[in-house]
């Protein structure tokens, strides 16, 4: 197996540190970042949430991704309300949806 780079470890040290020193706080509504990142048309934009938001961004992503050349994953993390907002924005684009409970994490850990 190839080891990675010293430059690799280096980015992923300071990526990390990043990530550590970022708090949450507030609500959380992905439409302005979804937004950005469909503007950049990647193959996939992944979303990871708790949040609850509004079918407002059901109408607004496929206008953002007119082509439906990025596929949206959603990922709903811990929280098993709400899921209809993200099952209906990667069906819309071809993307998966996921579920991840609490029993999921549990089961990990067994």
């Amino acid at each position: 197996m190839n080891k990675p780079s010293r430059m690799v470890l280096f980015a992923t040290g300071l990526a990390s540190e990043f990530i550590d020193s970022v708090v949450a706080q507030g609500e959380t509504f992905a439409g302005p970042s979804l937004k950005r990142a469909l503007a950049l048309e990647p193959e996939a934009v992944y979303i990871i949430t708790d949040a609850a938001w509004g079918r407002e961004l059901v109408d607004q992503a496929p206008v953002w991704n007119p082509r439906r050349r990025t596929r949206i994953h959603c990922i709903r993390w811990l929280c098993e309300q709400y899921q209809d907002v993200l099952r209906q924005i990667a069906a819309d684009s071809g993307g998966e949806f996921r579920l991840i409970s609490q029993a999921d994490l549990e089961q990990l850990l067994d």
